[in-house]
This record gives C-alpha cells, structure tokens and sequence, in this order.
C-alpha cells in the first residue's frame, strides 16, 4: 500500500516536516511486495516509498532517543486525535 502524498512534480511529501523530495528507490510496483521488488534496499529507503517520511524524519520516530527529534513524536502524539489523550509530550519523550 502506498500512503505517499505527492506534490504536483510528482515529489513524495514527508507527511512530518513536509519536504518534498524524490525516494532514492524510485518509484515502485503496487502490485508487488516491497521486500520483494528491492531486495537489498534498506528498511529507510523502503519506508520512503510505503509511508513518505524522510530518512531525517524516519530516524526521529523509529529511535530509540527521542531527544534526537521530538518534533516528529509531538507530531504523532498531536495528530492522533488532534488533542494529547493517552501520553502527555513529556511522557512520550522520556519512555523507555
């Protein structure tokens, strides 16, 4: 599945600091697995085509330091439900 927004040059935009860019990979088939049809790419490079998140934006939210960009997790902690229910920020900064 491919949940890429996509600006009018065809760009991927990072649905986090919306960058636009190209994924390193291309583009790819819909039709196919993605481990698949880029065996030997990296789990970032893969999720550029699945998700959208830049590789900046990827290592924010899949670290295990969340000081490293705690934009991105306010992000998800935000957007869930546009209010902070479940987690406060500073909860979800200082989870281990």
């Amino acid at each position: 599945m491919d949940a890429r927004r996509k600006d009018n040059q065809g760009r991927t935009i990072c649905p986090s600091c919306n960058k636009a860019y190209f994924p390193k990979l291309g583009e790819r088939d819909p039709n196919t697995l993605i481990q698949h049809q880029f065996p030997n790419a990296t789990p970032s490079e893969r999720e550029e085509l699945v998700t959208g998140y830049c590789t900046k934006c990827q290592k924010g939210i899949f670290t295990r330091d969340p000081s490293e960009n705690c934009r991105v997790i306010k992000h998800f902690i935000v957007k869930k439900d546009n209010t902070s229910k479940g987690f406060s920020y500073d909860q979800a900064v200082n989870w281990r």
